[in-house]
């Protein structure tokens, strides 16, 4: 009996999730609302109106964020293996690209780092790398560039572990 009357409210509140003509966001979301499955237009935070099973309400947060990249060996212009390990951080910008054009966030921003830090790394010497604020800045140009698309703006990126490294690679 308990459990009867326990889906009739979860039944309720569904019910009036989904016929209630409004969606409030909070300060640190950014949203976009969906008319019969297709995107019409951006929300933002405060008080939104939409209409009852037309309308969809899809949001993500857009408050500042970090991601720790995964690690990697590279070689440098002067041909020492190196081991960098970049981090993120960021905010989403534009929530359409951001919920609409990208499957899995976390995935696209480490990719993003990831490519970014090995395009780079063979153009710097291993001391530029490990010792410079060029490489750095360079990163984050490169990271911002190639994170825009998502909807992405890239506060900045930094090297959490970098490490000159031999590199033993066997061939079986």
């Amino acid at each position: 009996m308990t459990e009867l009357l326990l889906r009739l409210i979860e039944w309720l509140r569904e019910g009036w999730r989904r016929f209630q003509p409004w969606h409030i966001l909070q300060e640190d979301e950014a949203g976009i609302l969906m008319r019969t499955g297709r995107y019409h237009h951006d929300l933002h935070p405060g008080w939104n109106w939409k209409i009852p099973m037309l309308d969809t309400i899809r949001y993500c947060t857009s408050a500042l964020d970090t991601n720790l990249l995964a690690k990697q060996t590279l070689t440098t212009a002067d041909g020492k293996t190196v081991m960098l390990q970049g981090i993120i951080t960021y905010y989403v910008t534009d929530p359409k690209a951001y919920i609409l054009d990208v499957n899995e966030a976390d995935s696209v921003l480490n990719d993003t780092g990831i490519a970014a830090i090995a395009r780079l790394a063979p153009r710097f010497t291993a001391d530029q790398i490990l010792n410079g604020t060029e490489f750095t800045r360079a990163l984050r140009r490169e990271a911002r560039r190639r994170a825009r698309p998502f909807g992405i703006y890239v506060k900045s990126v930094g090297l959490a572990d970098r490490v000159l490294t031999r590199a033993y690679r066997l061939v079986t």
